[in-house]
């Protein structure tokens, strides 16, 4: 995975997350915070 997708990949998920907090009453709003998570683990890991 090249650096500019893992920039992309943190961003997406920050966002979502930020979503996510909006609609924390609807279960969309949950799935929304655990896709940004995942997306901001998988941005921030470095790959060997």
């Amino acid at each position: 995975m090249s650096e500019m997708t893992r920039k992309w990949l943190s961003w997406i998920g920050i966002v979502l997350a930020i979503i996510g907090c909006f609609f924390a009453t609807a279960w969309m709003g949950s799935i929304a915070v655990i896709l940004g998570l995942v997306c901001m683990a998988t941005g921030q890991t470095p790959v060997r």
